[in-house]
């Protein structure tokens, strides 16, 4: 099925960036966001959190291979435990300034 979109040059552009870093085309990307977002309506409750932990995961990770830094798979575990509030927000600001501090004070 073919789709026309209208989309601002510069988010065009910024995808194609990303889909060419992993290996995707646009059209890939815009179909498994739609596919990601419609299948929220189709789940219960629980797996709708998840599936909305993972979409925000996705984003964060567009935004920051943008600025070429993807993130890693510690930090997106890291991400779920504090999306899932599984751990609480402070330790995991605390764990992540430590690990990318170059001198201990």
């Amino acid at each position: 099925m073919n789709l026309t979109l209208n989309i601002d040059q510069s988010v065009l552009e910024s995808a194609e960036i990303y889909a060419k870093h992993n290996q995707k085309s646009v059209s890939k990307l815009v179909e498994e966001y739609l596919l990601s977002i419609s299948s929220k309506n189709r789940i219960d409750d629980n797996k709708c959190m998840d599936s909305n932990t993972e979409t925000i995961i996705e984003n964060i990770n567009f935004s920051m291979t943008m600025e070429d830094m993807p993130l890693t798979e510690e930090d997106k575990i890291r991400l779920r435990n504090c999306l899932d509030k599984n751990v609480d927000i402070n330790t995991i600001l605390k764990e992540t300034i430590k690990k990318h501090t170059l001198i201990e004070l």
